[in-house]
Protein backbone atom coordinates (compact mmCIF):
# COMPACT_ATOMS: atom_id res chain seq x y z
CA UNK A 1 0.00 0.00 0.00
CA UNK A 2 1.68 3.27 -0.97
CA UNK A 3 1.26 5.54 1.83
CA UNK A 4 3.76 8.18 0.62
CA UNK A 5 5.62 9.58 -2.27
CA UNK A 6 4.13 12.49 -1.56
CA UNK A 7 2.62 14.13 -4.80
CA UNK A 8 1.10 17.73 -4.16
CA UNK A 9 -1.80 19.83 -5.90
CA UNK A 10 -0.61 20.45 -9.21
CA UNK A 11 2.05 17.40 -9.23
CA UNK A 12 2.34 14.44 -12.05
CA UNK A 13 3.62 11.04 -11.32
CA UNK A 14 4.28 8.57 -14.20
CA UNK A 15 4.97 5.40 -12.93
CA UNK A 16 6.78 3.31 -15.79
CA UNK A 17 6.68 -0.61 -15.93
CA UNK A 18 6.54 -3.72 -17.99
CA UNK A 19 3.17 -5.42 -18.14
CA UNK A 20 2.81 -7.65 -15.08
CA UNK A 21 5.23 -5.98 -13.53
CA UNK A 22 3.24 -3.47 -10.85
CA UNK A 23 2.17 -1.07 -13.50
CA UNK A 24 -1.50 -1.06 -12.43
CA UNK A 25 -1.02 -2.12 -8.83
CA UNK A 26 1.23 1.19 -8.13
CA UNK A 27 -1.67 3.19 -9.66
CA UNK A 28 -4.61 1.46 -7.68
CA UNK A 29 -2.70 2.22 -4.40
CA UNK A 30 -2.12 5.64 -5.00
CA UNK A 31 -5.67 5.71 -5.73
CA UNK A 32 -6.76 3.86 -2.78
CA UNK A 33 -5.27 6.11 -0.38
CA UNK A 34 -6.31 8.99 -1.89
CA UNK A 35 -9.85 7.85 -1.44
CA UNK A 36 -9.06 6.70 2.36
CA UNK A 37 -8.16 10.16 2.84
CA UNK A 38 -11.19 11.99 1.60
CA UNK A 39 -10.08 12.80 -1.49
CA UNK A 40 -12.42 12.84 -4.67
CA UNK A 41 -10.66 10.75 -7.53
CA UNK A 42 -10.99 10.84 -11.19
CA UNK A 43 -9.92 7.10 -12.78
CA UNK A 44 -9.88 8.35 -16.73
CA UNK A 45 -11.33 5.42 -18.83
CA UNK A 46 -15.06 3.85 -18.92
CA UNK A 47 -16.44 1.94 -15.79
CA UNK A 48 -13.91 -0.93 -14.95
CA UNK A 49 -15.23 -3.96 -12.62
CA UNK A 50 -11.90 -4.88 -12.00
CA UNK A 51 -10.34 -1.83 -10.66
CA UNK A 52 -13.03 -1.30 -8.24
CA UNK A 53 -12.71 -4.98 -7.05
CA UNK A 54 -8.84 -4.19 -6.94
CA UNK A 55 -9.64 -1.33 -4.23
CA UNK A 56 -12.16 -3.67 -2.39
CA UNK A 57 -9.27 -6.70 -2.30
CA UNK A 58 -6.76 -4.10 -0.65
CA UNK A 59 -9.08 -2.87 1.66
CA UNK A 60 -9.35 -6.48 2.85
CA UNK A 61 -5.57 -6.02 3.22
CA UNK A 62 -5.83 -2.70 5.54
CA UNK A 63 -4.70 -3.50 8.91
CA UNK A 64 -7.06 -0.88 10.49
CA UNK A 65 -9.84 -3.35 9.72
CA UNK A 66 -10.44 -7.16 10.54
CA UNK A 67 -11.50 -8.80 7.35
CA UNK A 68 -10.06 -11.71 6.14
CA UNK A 69 -7.42 -11.26 2.87
CA UNK A 70 -9.51 -11.29 -0.09
CA UNK A 71 -7.58 -12.36 -3.34
CA UNK A 72 -8.91 -11.00 -7.02
CA UNK A 73 -10.30 -12.19 -9.14
CA UNK A 74 -12.94 -13.44 -6.34
CA UNK A 75 -14.32 -16.45 -6.34
CA UNK A 76 -18.63 -17.28 -6.56
CA UNK A 77 -18.48 -18.62 -2.74
CA UNK A 78 -20.22 -17.99 0.16
CA UNK A 79 -17.84 -16.42 1.99
CA UNK A 80 -16.18 -13.70 -0.68
CA UNK A 81 -19.84 -12.70 -1.38
CA UNK A 82 -20.68 -11.79 1.78
CA UNK A 83 -17.43 -10.16 2.40
CA UNK A 84 -17.31 -8.19 -0.47
CA UNK A 85 -20.85 -6.72 0.68
CA UNK A 86 -18.97 -5.99 4.06
CA UNK A 87 -16.19 -4.38 2.41
CA UNK A 88 -18.35 -2.16 0.22
CA UNK A 89 -20.93 -1.00 3.31
CA UNK A 90 -17.78 -0.67 4.91
CA UNK A 91 -15.61 1.31 2.00
CA UNK A 92 -18.01 4.82 1.79
CA UNK A 93 -14.88 6.66 0.23
CA UNK A 94 -15.03 4.25 -2.80
CA UNK A 95 -18.22 6.16 -3.82
CA UNK A 96 -15.59 9.04 -4.99
CA UNK A 97 -14.01 7.36 -7.19
CA UNK A 98 -15.45 8.56 -10.56
CA UNK A 99 -15.07 6.91 -14.21
CA UNK A 100 -14.90 9.28 -16.81
CA UNK A 101 -14.31 8.70 -20.60
CA UNK A 102 -11.70 11.87 -21.25
CA UNK A 103 -8.95 13.39 -19.58
CA UNK A 104 -10.99 16.57 -20.33
CA UNK A 105 -13.97 15.19 -18.51
CA UNK A 106 -11.83 16.10 -15.49
CA UNK A 107 -12.00 19.92 -16.53
CA UNK A 108 -15.83 19.79 -16.48
CA UNK A 109 -16.68 17.49 -13.77
CA UNK A 110 -14.33 18.62 -10.99
CA UNK A 111 -13.09 19.60 -8.70
CA UNK A 112 -10.84 16.95 -7.98
CA UNK A 113 -7.93 15.74 -5.87
CA UNK A 114 -6.25 13.19 -7.77
CA UNK A 115 -6.79 12.12 -11.61
CA UNK A 116 -5.55 8.73 -12.48
CA UNK A 117 -4.78 7.22 -15.75
CA UNK A 118 -3.51 3.64 -16.92
CA UNK A 119 -1.63 2.98 -19.26
CA UNK A 120 -1.52 6.47 -21.20
CA UNK A 121 0.22 6.59 -23.63
CA UNK A 122 2.41 9.47 -25.58
CA UNK A 123 3.20 11.80 -28.49
CA UNK A 124 5.45 9.34 -29.67
CA UNK A 125 3.23 6.88 -29.52
CA UNK A 126 0.74 9.09 -31.60
CA UNK A 127 -1.06 10.36 -28.50
CA UNK A 128 -1.77 14.11 -27.35
CA UNK A 129 -3.23 11.63 -23.65
CA UNK A 130 0.60 13.04 -21.87
CA UNK A 131 0.06 16.89 -23.10
CA UNK A 132 -3.62 16.98 -21.96
CA UNK A 133 -2.86 15.36 -18.38
CA UNK A 134 -0.28 17.93 -17.89
CA UNK A 135 -2.27 20.92 -19.12
CA UNK A 136 -5.07 19.70 -16.78
CA UNK A 137 -2.92 19.18 -13.67
CA UNK A 138 -1.33 22.20 -14.21
CA UNK A 139 -4.71 24.38 -14.89
CA UNK A 140 -6.82 22.51 -12.48
CA UNK A 141 -4.37 22.23 -9.55
CA UNK A 142 -4.63 18.69 -9.16
CA UNK A 143 -2.44 16.00 -8.35
CA UNK A 144 -2.14 12.97 -11.00
CA UNK A 145 -0.51 9.67 -11.12
CA UNK A 146 -0.01 7.69 -14.43
CA UNK A 147 1.04 4.64 -15.63
CA UNK A 148 2.65 4.55 -18.55
CA UNK A 149 4.46 0.98 -20.29
CA UNK A 150 8.01 0.66 -21.34
CA UNK A 151 9.17 -0.13 -24.62
CA UNK A 152 11.14 -3.69 -24.91
CA UNK A 153 14.08 -1.85 -25.65
CA UNK A 154 13.72 -0.15 -22.56
CA UNK A 155 13.20 -3.38 -20.62
CA UNK A 156 16.33 -5.01 -22.08
CA UNK A 157 18.27 -2.24 -20.91
CA UNK A 158 17.24 -2.43 -17.45
CA UNK A 159 17.35 -5.98 -17.52
CA UNK A 160 20.96 -5.61 -17.92
CA UNK A 161 21.63 -3.22 -15.17
CA UNK A 162 19.71 -5.86 -12.86
CA UNK A 163 16.89 -4.78 -12.94
CA UNK A 164 17.01 -0.85 -12.49
CA UNK A 165 15.81 2.12 -14.98
CA UNK A 166 17.57 5.06 -16.16
CA UNK A 167 16.67 7.81 -17.21
CA UNK A 168 17.42 7.38 -20.66
CA UNK A 169 14.84 5.05 -20.84
CA UNK A 170 12.02 7.74 -20.62
CA UNK A 171 10.86 9.24 -23.18
CA UNK A 172 12.58 12.76 -22.78
CA UNK A 173 9.13 14.95 -22.86
CA UNK A 174 7.93 12.74 -20.14
CA UNK A 175 10.86 13.22 -18.14
CA UNK A 176 11.18 16.60 -18.69
CA UNK A 177 7.76 17.67 -17.80
CA UNK A 178 6.36 15.04 -15.13
CA UNK A 179 7.15 15.75 -10.96
CA UNK A 180 7.97 12.47 -10.08
CA UNK A 181 8.92 9.51 -12.16
CA UNK A 182 9.77 5.79 -10.89
CA UNK A 183 9.67 2.37 -12.58
CA UNK A 184 9.36 -1.27 -11.14
CA UNK A 185 10.82 -3.99 -12.87
CA UNK A 186 10.17 -7.97 -12.50
CA UNK A 187 11.18 -10.86 -13.33
CA UNK A 188 11.05 -14.69 -12.48
CA UNK A 189 14.22 -15.18 -11.06
CA UNK A 190 13.10 -12.04 -8.57
CA UNK A 191 9.64 -13.20 -7.91
CA UNK A 192 11.36 -16.89 -6.60
CA UNK A 193 13.47 -15.03 -4.50
CA UNK A 194 10.30 -12.92 -3.21
CA UNK A 195 11.47 -9.58 -4.27
CA UNK A 196 11.30 -6.76 -7.46
CA UNK A 197 13.44 -3.54 -7.77
CA UNK A 198 11.76 -0.21 -8.12
CA UNK A 199 13.83 3.18 -9.27
CA UNK A 200 12.75 6.68 -8.07
CA UNK A 201 14.30 8.34 -11.56
CA UNK A 202 12.83 11.71 -10.71
CA UNK A 203 11.67 13.26 -7.44
CA UNK A 204 11.20 16.99 -8.44
CA UNK A 205 14.60 18.69 -8.57
CA UNK A 206 16.08 16.40 -6.19
CA UNK A 207 18.59 13.98 -6.58
CA UNK A 208 18.14 10.82 -8.39
CA UNK A 209 18.07 7.97 -9.78
CA UNK A 210 17.40 6.35 -6.20
CA UNK A 211 17.19 2.37 -6.59
CA UNK A 212 15.92 0.35 -4.41
CA UNK A 213 15.44 -3.74 -4.20
CA UNK A 214 11.62 -4.43 -3.02
CA UNK A 215 10.54 -7.21 -0.47
CA UNK A 216 7.57 -9.22 -2.24
CA UNK A 217 5.28 -11.63 -0.97
CA UNK A 218 3.62 -13.05 -3.81
CA UNK A 219 0.90 -13.76 -1.55
CA UNK A 220 0.48 -10.64 0.28
CA UNK A 221 2.14 -7.89 0.33
CA UNK A 222 5.41 -5.81 -1.45
CA UNK A 223 7.13 -3.27 0.87
CA UNK A 224 10.12 -1.16 0.46
CA UNK A 225 11.71 1.12 3.30
CA UNK A 226 13.96 3.42 2.71
CA UNK A 227 15.05 5.55 5.54
CA UNK A 228 16.45 8.70 4.76
CA UNK A 229 16.00 12.39 3.77
CA UNK A 230 13.10 13.25 1.51
CA UNK A 231 13.35 12.78 -1.80
CA UNK A 232 14.51 9.01 -0.27
CA UNK A 233 12.05 8.51 2.30
CA UNK A 234 9.78 5.76 1.07
CA UNK A 235 6.97 3.70 2.50
CA UNK A 236 5.18 1.13 -0.38
CA UNK A 237 3.39 -1.73 0.43
CA UNK A 238 0.77 -3.36 -2.09
CA UNK A 239 -0.63 -6.08 -3.46
CA UNK A 240 0.91 -7.87 -6.09
CA UNK A 241 -0.67 -11.20 -6.14
CA UNK A 242 -3.90 -9.56 -8.11
CA UNK A 243 -1.24 -8.22 -10.87
CA UNK A 244 -0.75 -11.52 -12.23
CA UNK A 245 -3.86 -11.62 -14.13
Amino acid sequence: MIETIEIRPGDLWVHLAASRELKTTVLVNRVYYSLLGGGRVAYVGDYQPHIEARLLALHSLNLRHSYERLAYPFQNTERDRGSLNDLRLDFEELSNLLFIPTISDAEKLGPFSLIAFDDLTSENQGSNDFIDLRRVTRGQNVAAIASMTVPLTSRRRAAERDGYYQGRNVEPRVYQDADVVTATFLDPELERAGRAHWTTLKYRDGPAPLEIPVQVDFGGTLKVNQVGEKPSKLKVEGAPWWERL
